[in-house]
């Protein structure tokens, strides 16, 4: 059996752990270490580099509005109770910063029938269709 020379090749933290010869070959793989920066004893000269460098800055949350329980007194008094509610007075939805996406019936037919080996969802969506209804 020909024997290996030379020095493993030391893995990564990317890369899977080494595995042992067998035998007479077989060598410690726990005690291997990648030469890295971030070995033991260098924190002082990562901290000294993050020092150097401009680091963004942290977002300020907005502190939400605190909860008034149900049979408290509004906050609000000026405020209509449809607030947010895309009916009535006051102001729409828009108002809620939510990113929901709306579809329409069409669109939501069409990809039913796209998974349906049925065929009973495109017979729907065209029944609506010439119906003039989507």
């Amino acid at each position: 059996m020909a024997q290996q020379g030379g020095k493993r090749p030391i893995r990564t933290k990317t890369q899977a752990k080494p595995v042992s010869g067998p035998g007479a070959l077989s060598q410690r793989t726990d005690m291997m270490t990648a030469s890295n920066p971030n070995v033991y004893g260098d924190r002082k000269a990562t901290e000294e580099l993050m020092s150097a460098a401009p680091m963004a800055k942290a977002e300020t949350m907005s502190t939400p509005s605190p909860v008034v329980g149900l049979f408290e007194p509004t906050t609000r008094p000026d405020e209509p109770i449809t607030a947010g509610s895309p009916v009535g007075p006051g102001p729409g939805p828009e108002v809620l910063n939510n990113n929901i996406r709306t579809f329409n019936p069409t669109q939501i037919l069409t990809r039913l029938a796209q998974n349906d080996p049925s065929g009973e969802v495109e017979m729907i969506l065209r029944e609506l269709s010439s119906k003039g209804i989507v």
